[in-house]
């Protein structure tokens, strides 16, 4: 199992007026983050709005995704089922499938305990091949996988090489950099954009944050000149990925603010939401722009 590393957008979902997938705009903005510097994207995320897609509507954005950046980036796919039934048909469907990696969240609304959590891993790294990386986020899936946890089903499972860390405590991010210690190529990911610098400082391999969706330069950045010992230019980089998450405050959740942004800057468009989403109101669409003209990236 090869080790997993560098900066992957949660990349949105961009939809039509009729709540179809708007393919051609999801490539173009696939194009941009190329462009860009990126390692790879992680689709079908909380930021992919996974939770609004039927099985199908999955199924297209793979095919689609991977025939568009073959040969070219790496692709992480999220699994976020609270069907075990569906969870793992979409797993047995990506089986062939050319992705670098499986990002899957625990089955939430219903909280389950630690032992039946470590057993729902082991059965999932169990039916599939690939890379497998855990998706904790507490805050919006009701269970925080700690140290303990993760270890168990790292050390038990040899295709379970990673985690993304969504979470608010950099010492919880700092203590699961310790399963390293035991397995050299588990990789941990930082979701948020102010703990850079301090994940960085403690090792951690990259990035799955989104605004990279609509500002990419400056987490490649921070993360190109962190690693080329560039202290100056780092710090630079780390601030404007700081300033940029003020972009976030303009919905709950942010997705949509996210995209917005990304309708203005990339597909130069204003696009349509998915219910239950609604599109920003037009003054808050305003503040936004002015905000990213602020941030000279429009």
């Amino acid at each position: 199992m090869g080790k997993i590393q560098g900066v992957f957008p949660p990349l949105i979902t961009v939809f039509n007026e009729d709540s179809t997938i708007d393919i051609d705009s999801i490539k173009k903005h696939i194009d941009f983050l190329i462009e860009k510097g990126v390692d790879g994207v992680a689709i079908l995320g909380t930021t992919g709005e996974f939770f609004s897609l039927s099985f199908e509507e999955k199924k297209f954005l793979v095919e689609n995704i991977l025939a568009h950046t073959k040969n070219r980036i790496k692709v992480i796919v999220g699994v976020g089922e609270t069907n075990s039934t569906e969870a793992f048909k979409f797993i047995n469907y990506l089986e062939d499938k050319d992705v670098e990696a499986l990002l899957v969240i625990n089955p939430y609304f219903v909280v389950y305990d630690e032992e039946t959590i470590i057993k729902y891993y082991g059965e999932i790294c169990n039916r599939t091949s690939k890379n497998v990386l855990i998706y904790n986020f507490p805050t919006l899936s009701g269970f925080d996988f700690t140290y303990d946890i993760v270890r168990k089903i790292a050390l038990k499972n040899d295709n379970l090489i990673g985690i993304k860390e969504t979470v608010e405590d950099i010492k919880h991010i700092e203590k699961m950099l310790k399963i390293k210690d035991e397995k050299k190529d588990f990789s941990v990911f930082c979701a948020f954009e102010s703990q850079a610098i301090d994940a960085l400082n403690l090792g951690v391999d990259g990035f799955i944050n989104a605004t990279v969706n609509f500002a990419p330069e400056f987490t490649v950045n921070t993360y190109k000149y962190f690693n080329e010992g560039n202290e100056e230019l780092t710090k630079e980089y780390f601030d404007k990925m700081n300033s940029a998450m003020k972009v976030y405050t303009y919905s709950q959740p942010l997705l949509q603010a996210c995209k917005q942004a990304v309708y203005f800057r990339v597909l130069k468009e204003n696009k349509y939401e998915k219910l239950p989403a609604y599109s920003l109101s037009e003054e808050k669409k305003q503040e936004l722009k002015s905000d990213l003209q602020k941030l000279n990236i429009l």
